[in-house]
């Protein structure tokens, strides 16, 4: 369970739907109260300070209408998930009268609720408990909701040549006040299979939207993006990663899916098993690499993956590290033996002039990170 302490009222006069919400929301870590009489919700507003609403639009004493004014007029800045059995026009229209009093209404959801409905809402909220970043340039910032962040692979030994080079991609959510919440973390750390299918159809959708990943001249940009391990064990996972690159309407050849390292060190036959067929289907597949670099090396010869990703953000890279000679020799070594299986390699996460220059040293293919914003 996330210990995240965010705070969510729930207001129903159906019980069973109160228990249900409130449970949901509290296994994920949260702290949940609840009313059953909507003209109370001024004073539960205050006492509570909740940061997200699930507010009834049908209740005896009070229609949902009535209950926004009165949010309205307290200047709620809750997060507003309504709750109704309601035609979506009329839920639509009740949505409009909330924006117009300034209420930030994030979604509807119709009764009953469908499975794996309130997680999907909630757990992008407790993602920005966990991580947040500031708005950078490769960041879409215009509008608050789901979005992509495209982080540029660059040419280790030239980082200022242009092409159609690899973008890792990242989903994310803009907010009113234009942070950025990463939902990276999230997506790696989800032990439900549900809720990586959920995030990475979005990621798909945002991709077939995006203008700019057709570039002219008919060249597509070439995209990476990470798979979870809880979707890898899941024996439809080659099937329906293969649907999502036709939404996505690119070609095989232009993506990347990325693994961590856990999903080989685990020794899973059922991830073994997925990636043999995702292979077999002609898709690139990349691991990334945190601490196992030896584990990674031993085995190297038995991965059915496409390319070596070193991630330099761990403890194992600072800059202490970094002066051990030892460090240098076993990164140097998987390059090396990475170059002679035709592997690319690429070193992400670099943040300071020692990753900088331990990564051209090792003669890595390509390198990312904010040390390279300015494209040294």
């Amino acid at each position: 369970m996330i210990s995240n302490n965010l705070r969510i009222l729930i207001v129903d006069d159906e019980l069973y739907i109160t228990s249900i919400v409130r449970k949901i929301v509290e296994k994920l870590g949260c702290e949940a109260n609840s009313i059953d009489d909507g003209r109370t919700i001024g004073k539960a507003l205050l006492a509570f300070d909740p940061e997200v609403i699930f507010l009834d639009l049908m209740m005896p004493d009070i229609d949902g209408v009535e209950a926004i004014n009165i949010l309205g007029e307290a200047s709620c800045k809750a997060n507003i998930i309504l709750m109704s059995g309601l035609d979506q026009r009329t839920v639509t229209s009740v949505a409009e009268v909330a924006r117009s009093h300034n209420l930030n209404v994030i979604a509807a959801i119709t009764k009953p609720f469908q499975p794996g409905q309130i997680e999907s809402l909630i757990e992008p909220l407790i993602a920005s408990r966990i991580t947040s970043v500031p708005a950078t340039a490769n960041q879409q910032t215009s509008l608050p909701g789901p979005q992509l962040q495209f982080t540029p692979e660059l040419h280790a030994d030239d980082t200022t040549q242009s092409g159609p080079d690899w973008h890792r991609i990242k989903l994310a959510w803009g907010m009113d006040d234009e942070e950025v919440v990463d939902f990276s973390d999230l997506l790696q750390q989800s032990s439900k299979e549900r809720m990586a299918r959920g995030q990475l159809n979005l990621c798909f959708k945002l991709l077939s939207d995006n203008e700019t990943v057709n570039l002219s001249g008919g060249d597509q940009l070439r995209i990476k993006i990470l798979v979870p391990n809880s979707l890898l064990i899941d024996k439809s996972c080659p099937n329906y990663l293969e649907e999502g690159i036709q939404l996505a309407g690119l070609e095989k050849s232009n993506l990347t899916f990325e693994i961590d390292e856990s999903a080989i060190t685990s020794k899973s036959d059922a991830i073994l098993n997925t990636l043999s067929r995702l292979k077999i289907k002609g898709m690139r597949i990349a691991i990334c690499i945190h601490t196992e670099l030896d584990q990674i090396l031993s085995n190297l010869s038995r991965l059915p993956v496409d390319e070596i990703v070193l991630d330099m953000a761990g403890e194992k890279f600072n800059r202490a590290s970094l002066e051990n000679q030892e460090i240098e020799f076993e990164i140097s070594s998987m390059v090396s033996m990475a170059n002679k299986a035709n592997l690319s390699t690429v070193a992400i996460n670099i943040q300071n002039p020692n990753h900088l220059a331990l990564a051209k040293q090792s003669r890595f293919d390509r390198i990312s990170g904010k040390q390279l914003d300015s494209r040294q």
